[in-house]
């Protein structure tokens, strides 16, 4: 059966249902918060204080609290979603915009109108806070890294990784097996899982020097259609990799006496992608080795179909293709999958996208997350997702970190009506509770804060107050503009609920 939930009973849940939710994820709010124990049915007891991950897992045995839950939890997944950070900081905004809210309600105040005000008064606020942008250097980069993996070994590692691929998507984070974290560069046109048929023998990876490169459409049963060029690459000691589209099993034998008797440096391998993006891998390979895509249904290859590159690297089921093409098509491709990107709102779409543009252009970087127990290597490498998001979003402007530009845009609000009243006041927790996650009187150092002008911030590390022109304490301009909007979005569709209404279950004619 269907329960419907109003008035005082839909207004006391709500809050029991925020306050559940925001109180247990505030506490881990800045770089001393406090971490949460969360034990899932679906892995072993783990130890985070990653906002998003510990929202996921609040739940309640009332259905009612869980639907609201539910929708309190699209607050900080969205900014997860869109910034990959600042997902606590979302949830505490939205605590207090929300209570104030209900009081105000309660007081007579109309929801709609207020909702109306709140809107404004947001849009208001994240313009203030773009006119206090900055465009970082590098020395803010790193900043930005180590405050948000809360460790200094780990954010500049991964500081030094994004500066390398400069693309967050490019960087691949995976559990380790050692004790230290580690990262490794591939550069080039990386191509996994291909079928090399087994002649490495005992050797781990075959390094070609300025190897040739054959692109073949089509089923390859022999290698025939090869002999011309085969004997040219034994006349001038050059070495070739075939890329075909589907090999015969049996070309094994074929490829190791060329490979072993006549000391042909051939490598044949398949194309591993499937469907339409076989043609793409193709065309990507075509520019980025000048090589022809040769369909040998109904052509024979030629030396002249070749293409050229530096060092092609091959072990067990990968194969790296390094080269460094400039030619105007090599330009134009970039550019064109830069705007695909952009432009793309398909996320499995996107995603190959990115990876196409990473082989192409920078390369892909790989973390290897170490730590001596399971537990903490899954808790760092949610830390170092955070930096390398964090990282991503900072190229488009930076703020004062640790709450301060929020309050730095509090002192220019203009409190002409409730909604204002709303977000004035809301502006003023993330600071505070960051202190208070320390042991620290929130009011007394607001109140210090305030007669510095804001214009120094408070180091949590040191006790000391800096300069914000001179402190390392920044946070991305995308973090809190994301964070404020969405926590405002949730915490007003929210008020301006009058009534839920929920599925009752059954058991044995018992209500639950």
């Amino acid at each position: 059966m269907k329960k419907v939930i109003s008035g005082n009973e839909l207004k006391t849940t709500m809050q029991e249902a925020i306050n559940l939710l925001c109180d247990t994820v505030k506490a881990t709010l800045g770089p001393t918060g406090n971490n949460v124990l969360i034990n899932s049915n679906e892995t072993s007891p783990y130890i985070t204080n990653d906002g998003v991950t510990i929202a996921q897992n609040i739940e309640s045995d009332n259905p009612v609290i869980n639907a609201i839950l539910e929708i309190a939890k699209e607050a900080s997944l969205q900014t997860n979603s869109l910034v990959g950070d600042g997902t606590t900081t979302t949830l505490v905004l939205l605590q207090s915009i929300f209570n104030q809210a209900l009081k105000l309600i309660d007081e007579g105040i109309n929801p709609l109108i207020l909702k109306n005000e709140l809107n404004e008064a947001t849009n208001l606020a994240i313009n203030k806070l773009n006119n206090l942008k900055k465009l970082p250097n590098s020395k803010n980069l790193l900043a930005t890294a180590i405050n948000s993996a809360n460790d200094t070994n780990l954010g500049t590692i991964v500081y030094n990784v994004f500066k390398k691929v400069n693309n967050a998507n490019a960087i691949k984070i995976k559990e380790g097996n050692k004790e230290i974290t580690e990262y490794k560069i591939v550069k080039g046109y990386n191509l996994e899982h291909v079928n090399t048929i087994d002649y490495l023998i005992k050797e781990k990876e075959i390094i070609l020097k300025n190897p040739y490169v054959l692109l073949l459409k089509g089923y390859l049963d022999n290698l025939d259609i090869l002999k011309d060029i085969l004997i040219a690459l034994k006349e001038n000691s050059k070495s070739l990799l075939v890329i075909a589209e589907d090999l015969e099993p049996n070309l094994k034998n074929d490829i190791l006496y060329y490979f072993l008797e006549e000391n042909i440096n051939i490598i044949i391998v398949e194309n591993p992608d499937y469907a339409s993006r076989k043609n793409i891998i193709y065309n990507d390979l075509a520019i980025f080795t000048k090589a022809n895509v040769i369909n040998i249904k109904n052509t024979i290859p030629t030396w002249n179909d070749l293409g050229f590159v530096k060092e092609v690297i091959i072990s067990n089921d990968n194969i790296n293709i390094i080269n460094e093409p400039n030619s105007l098509d090599y330009q134009n491709l970039i550019k064109n999958l830069d705007k695909d990107i952009n432009n793309c709102l398909d996320d499995y779409e996107k995603e190959f996208l990115i990876d196409r543009l990473a082989k192409l252009k920078n390369g892909i970087a790989y973390i290897y997350i170490g730590g001596i127990t399971q537990t903490e290597k899954r808790e760092k490498l949610m830390r170092t997702i955070d930096a390398v998001c964090a990282l991503n979003v900072a190229k488009n402007g930076v703020l004062p970190g640790a709450g301060l530009a929020y309050l730095q845009i509090q002192k220019e609000f203009d409190l002409k009506d409730n909604g204002s009243k709303l977000i004035y006041n809301a502006l003023t927790i993330p600071f505070e509770q960051i202190l208070k996650n320390n042991g620290l009187d929130s009011l007394k150092y607001l109140e210090i804060a305030k007669k510095k002008n804001y214009q120094e911030i408070f180091n949590i590390h040191t006790k000391t107050w800096e300069n914000i022109n001179k402190s390392n304490i920044i946070d991305p301009l995308l973090v809190n503009i994301t964070a404020l909007k969405n926590a405002s979005s949730i915490a007003s569709m929210l008020f301006t609920t009058s009534s839920v209404v929920v599925n009752e279950r059954k058991i044995d004619n018992l209500e639950l």
